[in-house]
């Protein structure tokens, strides 16, 4: 009978040892995970935004190789600038109400 009490509160003190451990293995492990979680939501949101950013770069570098043609300088100088020629004469659009 003392054999069975030991055993008793020796599996008794073991489920609460066990308990405590587990305890403290799911208060230290939860904040991880969630942490884990959540960078890992940002990451994906990050390379969504690469892709977007990525496109607008070959956009823009397109436009840049476009511009630096003479012919396309010319076209912004005469229409955005108001440029002209040596020996043309510059006619102002009326536009009337």
């Amino acid at each position: 009978m003392a054999n069975q009490k030991k055993k008793a509160k020796s599996s008794r003190a073991k489920m609460v040892v066990l308990s405590i451990v587990g305890l403290v293995l799911i208060f230290s492990i939860f904040p991880r995970a969630k942490t884990i979680y959540e960078l890992s939501l940002r990451k994906d949101a990050l390379l969504e935004q690469q892709k977007i950013v990525e496109v607008q770069n070959k956009e823009l570098s397109i436009k840049l190789k476009q511009s630096e043609q003479l012919q396309e300088v010319e076209k912004i100088a005469r229409e955005k600038l108001g440029m002209i020629k040596p020996g043309e004469k510059y006619i102002v659009p009326v536009e009337e109400k």
